[in-house]
């Protein structure tokens, strides 16, 4: 599959709707069919995931199964609702480089009561369907104690967001 399709071509095609791989393509690209990726090491803020999900899990140092949320991009924010529920972590806005081989993404999510969760994530361009689509770390900091730091892979979990 040529990585280079525009975010229209990939739209069109079927085959690409169901394959993590379409998120990869989106992912890479700047959201306009007229214009070119990123260059390698380039950041943009634009809204390049918005409406993709993942289902996530996380696991401490050890490789000990934590906890499991979905990573959701919406409106050029990164949402993991299950601590913006429990804990008041609101949506951080994300920022996307391209990297050689796939992309990076980071994100901020602040809580007044407990801190904030750094979210840095990997999407690899070889990426294929029933692979892990997503890797990265939630490093979550609260005033004077040390960071938990969690690893986290996952999967697509749907292609728009509800």
């Amino acid at each position: 599959m040529n990585h280079f399709l525009t975010t229209a071509a990939c739209l069109t095609t079927s085959a690409c709707l169901t394959a993590s791989a379409c998120v990869l393509l989106l992912a890479g690209s700047l959201g306009a069919a007229d214009r070119p990726a990123p260059k390698s090491g380039a950041e943009t803020t634009t809204a390049t995931l918005d409406g993709r999900r993942f289902s996530v899990q996380f696991t401490d140092a050890a490789g000990a199964k934590q906890d499991t949320d979905t990573i959701e991009f919406r409106d050029g924010r990164l949402v993991l609702p299950g601590i913006a529920k429990r804990y008041g972590f609101a949506a951080g806005t994300y920022r996307v480089a391209s990297v050689p081989g796939g992309s990076t993404i980071t994100a901020t999510l602040v809580s007044d009561k407990h801190g904030q969760v750094e979210i840095s994530l990997s999407i690899p361009s070889s990426a294929k369907p029933g692979q892990p689509a997503i890797s990265g770390t939630r490093t979550w900091t609260k005033g004077g104690k040390d960071a938990i730091v969690h690893q986290l892979t996952g999967t697509v979990s749907s292609q728009k967001s509800p």
